[in-house]
């Protein structure tokens, strides 16, 4: 899969991409992506969006979809965040929990969310991607 592929639930929420070269390094063996890095990196960004928005928490059990290497990381009582493998890139994620109470209140706040995690990433990461079609994506500036 490349940026673009992976798509949220839902008609509501967001991804973002951010691409597995920020990650790369070489060794004698050839180049291979620094997942420790990388997942510091994870850690650090959904420490920044709970200080902003402390709503959010981590689940009492990380959950996902293994099949799309999805895990949910944060939750509050109406949106998760998740992250996902996404073979050349990272996708972070903002989606309606399927069980909520609050849907009518969904697509108001998920724009404030989008727009705080979008800062959030630019500042923390600088060059990330956004889905504008099956397979495609754009740089966001």
């Amino acid at each position: 899969m490349g940026r673009g592929n992976f798509r949220h639930n839902g008609e509501i929420g967001k991804e973002w991409y951010i691409d597995y070269d920020e990650y790369r390094m070489d060794d004698e063996e050839g180049e291979y992506v620094d997942y420790d890095l990388l997942y510091e990196d994870e850690n650090e960004i959904l420490r920044l969006i709970t200080e902003k928005y402390h709503s959010f928490h981590a689940p009492e059990k990380k959950y996902g979809d293994n099949y799309w290497g999805v895990v949910y990381q944060l939750e509050n009582s109406i949106f998760r965040i998740g992250t996902a493998d996404n073979q050349w890139s990272d996708a972070i994620f903002i989606e309606v929990r399927d069980d909520t109470e609050y849907e009518n209140l969904a697509k108001g706040l998920c724009e404030i969310y989008i727009a705080g995690i979008e800062d959030i990433l630019k500042d923390y990461i600088g060059k990330i991607y956004v889905r504008n079609g099956a397979w495609m994506s754009k740089e966001l500036v």
